[in-house]
Formats: structure tokens, sequence, C-alpha cells
């Protein structure tokens, strides 16, 4: 499964200024992790 290379663009301006914040590639997508973990969606 890919991902929306322009969703993944929002969200890291979104998480720009974040700290402890990491993007990696992972299971043909992205996750987005925090303090080394990747956070589930939140409804």
């Amino acid at each position: 499964m890919g991902y929306d290379e322009g969703l993944a663009q929002r969200i890291r301006d979104l998480l720009a200024d974040e700290t402890g914040v990491a993007e990696r590639r992972m299971f043909g997508g992205l996750a987005f992790l925090v303090g080394g973990r990747a956070q589930p969606p939140t409804p």
C-alpha cells in the first residue's frame, strides 16, 4: 500500500516545530514516530 505524498507533506508541515518526532518508511508507507514509537491514529 502506498501513501499520499501531498498528505504526508501536510503532516510534515504540521509537525515541523514539534520535538521528538521522526519520520520512517515502514511497510511500504510512512510512519511518524513520537518519542521513538509509532502513534495510533486518534478518532
